[in-house]
């Protein structure tokens, strides 16, 4: 998964609720694009651009942020509507 694909996903104009699937089988529910935060992109300050960070800060519950690298992410599932 690469920083514009989920930055995409989080955007609130646009949100739908989705899990976070990593590769050691954990799953983390996103209900809201206040449960996840990307870091900003460092500013250059200097020759060498600086990358930019790999990894999403999700909250569960508890408010206990957990930090996923972006390479960790096997798959996005995403919750149904409820129907009517």
């Amino acid at each position: 998964m690469t920083r514009e694909e989920i930055t995409e996903l989080a955007n609130p104009d646009t949100f739908q609720p989705f899990v976070i699937v990593t590769s050691s089988g954990h799953r983390f529910k996103i209900p809201h694009a206040d449960f996840i935060d990307i870091p900003p992109v460092p500013e250059d300050e200097g020759e060498q651009a600086p990358r930019p960070p790999s990894y999403v800060t999700v909250y569960g519950k508890a408010s206990i942020p957990r930090f996923i690298v972006l390479s960790n992410i096997t798959a996005i599932e995403f919750q149904k509507e409820p129907t009517a």
